[in-house]
């Protein structure tokens, strides 16, 4: 036990548990804010890793001159309650004005889209200096909260670390709050929108309660006029270790969650549920640490050894976390479940839940006991509070700023996970390392606990097996594994594969399967490419390809001698590894007067307003995945619609198995809104099309054969068994009357109401009585033969290649 001085008297503050009670409320708000702008500004980056650096910086760098300017004027009022109820109120209403914005920064940008086209990470900085402008004002005053309520609070000198602490823990817990309530319920069922909203009401009411309650506790005693000597942090050697330290911990932990973000999406899903569990678990984390320290802050005699302990043990448990994730958690908790009789895949969030809970909890926990400590450390007078907490608090917050931007932008893409851990673990030890020398305590528990934490901290550094975090990251995966990179996108896999019939290659990101080279894979995305080009009557035909995968889509294209095509792919990585496939893929990445730019393809569309395409292909990740969804919603298909030419034809994967069937109508539903001239093409399995087509008029006689003439075109097509018009056209499912039997009365999904991305994620195996549905409204092969154009006769031979198609899939 940590060595203490008597204890003074408890003296009751009016009105305390109060405000600590709507400290609870603002930090339920504060993060919500935080969750709904991460989602919206998912637009505007595309990367979800961006995008996350990005809130979290600009949301920071806010919090941090808020705190810096409210510590400067917090000390120096009488009433900082009433000035904390205005700071609230003023959230809501810049919240409310704001928010509406977040997701538009690209339009801001469309002026500049040609030499942002050619440089990626000036387009990322960019989006970032507009987020930074755009939150700059909500989330200061949000950071100015802070050392406005402490220093109104806090009216004794020996209730300074206790009342931080417990306000530090209370403000958090209201965080997790907002994070569990916003991220698995309010974005889902109310939106975006109305979300944001909401939270600003509850800013706006806990500042209306707060002036009510001010105006019942008296003011404060401002600060004595500071001399020279009295206007230092503490002391100034106190402030010169300590601020640095703090620094460094918001820098090192606001890049574990970036990390963890990144760890918990393999096997988990790329789920929009991983973000918020991340945060969840590390706001509760330093809210259960605050709180275990409230009551002894006060009376410790050796702060700097203690601060020291919970920078080892962050380092120590940091590490320890990626093998409890994996070998620790997974069979402790199927344990625990099967005694209580619950079933592992039924609770699925709520097992991997427990896991993370296991690896995160304990390193947070070790970082929320250090800020009640560090501001009790450099603050002797209560009339120092709101000054000394609000530096301390920005110091902090600037770090994080460092952290989330290094991360996303520098750390993965450079060291890779494995190396980011181990470099913040080393930071973690150095900072104890430098605190426990500067105590001037001889032999204290805590000195001692803060040497054993440092100690086993190497050991396990040592132990560690540096190819443990790859394991996690592949372990998810079959076959030998030809490739391995880590980029701002994901964990990118190529592994080579082999079943009963063929070997193949597959693309992994993330430890979801995004691509790959088997005659599956071969015959659905080479149709993808070849389809629209069929579909459009366009002469010479402008193509663009959203998301390359291994290049079957774009490289079907490219047999067409009259097609100039653009290929849009959000991550470097992938396009590097198109050689590995260049047996499948028409040599895409060595072929001339290709245009192949790294970005998010909507974002692309959105800065490009003059651009007209014939042929749009979009072959995005599975809907459920995290940002994926702004790639299936009305929204976007609208951008779309605006960027065809007259002839133009939109196709989009479809797939039935990774979804309910309820959320496949929908996503059906959502394509008929913005493109209502429809049809779905059956091209293997589980595996559809759905094209859009801005002319109405049936195809010109002759133009299948015509087209199919081309002899790229017809060897592409011969190699997955398709050697006549007929055939192609026998993979015609459904038009636009079948779809709209289909989709029934299903709902359709916006940028507001991102509602696939908040399901869990499943392979559907139950997906044949919807194609049986689909079977059943599919037209009679004579209208279809019409329809596309075919020579006289043709719906007879139509009609036996379709019976074919059925008997080899289902």
């Amino acid at each position: 036990m940590i060595e203490q001085v008597s204890a003074q008297p408890r003296v009751r503050q009016d009105n305390y548990w109060v405000f600590a009670g709507l400290f609870v409320l603002s930090g339920s708000s504060g993060l919500i804010y935080q969750l709904v702008w991460a989602r919206k500004l998912q637009l505007a980056f595309g990367v979800n890793l961006f995008a996350i650096a990005a809130v979290l910086a600009a949301y920071f760098l806010g919090m941090a001159l808020g705190s810096w300017l409210g510590g400067k004027f917090s000390d120096r009022s009488e009433r900082p309650l009433v000035i904390y109820a205005l700071l609230e109120i003023g959230i809501g209403i810049t919240v409310l004005i704001v928010t509406p914005f977040v997701a538009q920064l690209n339009s801001v940008l469309q002026p500049f889209g040609e030499p942002l086209n050619n440089n990626f990470y000036l387009l990322q900085a960019a989006r970032f200096v507009l987020t930074l402008g755009l939150l700059i004002v909500p989330t200061t005053l949000l950071g100015a909260t802070v050392p406005f309520m402490n220093r109104g609070v806090v009216n004794q000198d020996t209730h300074i670390g206790g009342r931080i602490a417990t306000l530090y823990a209370a403000n958090t817990l209201g965080a997790v709050a907002g994070v569990l309530v916003s991220g698995f319920y309010l974005i889902e069922h109310i939106g975006l929108t109305h979300t944001a909203q909401l939270a600003a009401t509850l800013s706006i009411l806990v500042g209306l309660l707060a002036w009510l309650a001010s105006r019942r506790t008296g003011g404060v005693q401002p600060a004595p006029v500071r001399n020279a000597e009295s206007d230092c942090v503490g002391s100034p050697s106190d402030a010169a270790i300590v601020l640095p330290v703090m620094g460094l911990s918001g820098a090192l932990g606001l890049s574990l969650e970036v990390l963890w973000t990144r760890l918990l999406i393999q096997g988990i899903g790329s789920t929009a549920y991983v973000f918020s569990i991340v945060l969840a678990l590390f706001l509760a984390g330093i809210a259960l640490g605050s709180y275990i320290v409230r009551r002894r802050v006060d009376r410790w005699t050796d702060l700097y050894s203690a601060l020291a302990l919970s920078q080892a043990l962050a380092a120590g448990l940091t590490l320890a976390g990626v093998p409890v994730l994996s070998g620790v958690m997974p069979p402790l908790v199927s344990a625990i479940m099967a005694a209580f009789g619950l079933d592992v895949k039924e609770a699925f969030f709520g097992t991997w839940a427990a896991w993370a809970t296991g690896a995160l909890l304990p390193a947070a926990t070790a970082l929320g006991a250090s800020v009640p400590i560090a501001v009790r450390l450099i603050t002797a007078s209560r009339h120092q509070i709101g000054r000394n907490l609000g530096l301390l608090y920005a110091v902090n917050t600037y770090g994080g700023v460092v952290g989330a931007l290094g991360t996303g932008f520098l750390l993965l893409p450079l060291l890779g996970v494995y190396g980011s851990i181990s470099l913040i673990a080393a930071l973690y030890l150095t900072a104890a390392l430098v605190l426990v020398s500067r105590s001037a305590a001889k032999k204290t528990v805590a000195k001692r606990w803060a040497r054993i934490a440092m100690a086993l901290s190497l050991l396990i550094w040592f132990f560690l097996p540096p190819g443990l975090v790859r394991d996690r990251v592949t372990n998810y995966t079959t076959g030998k594994i030809i490739s391995y990179q880590e980029d701002y996108y994901g964990s990118i896999l190529v592994t080579e594969e082999a079943d009963e019939t063929e070997k193949f290659k597959r693309l992994l990101v993330n430890g979801t399967s995004y691509s790959g080279t088997g005659a599956y894979a071969l015959h659905y995305m080479r149709l993808q490419g070849h389809l629209p080009v069929f579909m459009s009557q366009a002469l010479v035909k402008r193509s663009l390809v959203i998301c390359l995968g291994v290049g079957l889509t774009a490289g079907a294209i490219t047999t067409h001698p009259d097609t100039e095509l653009t290929v849009v792919e959000l991550s470097k990585a992938i396009v590097d590894l198109s050689d590995l496939f260049s047996d499948v893929n028409e040599h895409i990445h060595e072929k001339r007067g290709i245009k192949l730019i790294t970005d998010d393809g909507r974002n692309y569309l959105l800065r490009n307003p003059g651009q007209r395409y014939d042929v749009v292909t979009l072959e995005p990740p599975p809907p459920v995945l995290a940002g994926m969804a702004n790639l299936y919603s009305l929204d976007f298909y609208q951008l779309v619609r605006a960027r065809m030419t007259d002839e133009g034809v939109v196709v989009q994967w479809i797939p039935l198995h990774t979804q309910s069937n309820d959320d496949t109508r929908m996503l059906i539903r959502t394509f008929l809104e913005a493109f209502p001239n429809a049809s779905l093409w059956w091209t293997e399995s589980g595996e559809t099309l759905i094209l859009g087509r801005m002319s109405d008029a049936p195809l010109a006689a002759g133009h299948f054969s015509r087209v199919m003439r081309a002899p790229g075109v017809a060897r592409s097509l011969k190699e997955i068994g398709i050697d006549t018009p007929g055939q192609l056209a026998a993979h015609f499912l459904l038009d636009r009357r079948g779809l709209q039997a289909v989709a029934g009365d299903a709902g359709v999904m916006t940028d507001e109401f991102p509602t696939i991305e908040y399901r869990v994620p499943l392979f559907n195996g139950d997906y044949k009585p919807l194609l049986e549905e689909m079977f059943r409204q599919r037209p009679d092969s004579a209208w279809i033969a019409g329809e596309l154009g075919l020579a006289v006769g043709a719906a007879s031979q139509l009609e036996k290649e379709w019976r074919t198609l059925r008997e080899r899939w289902q």
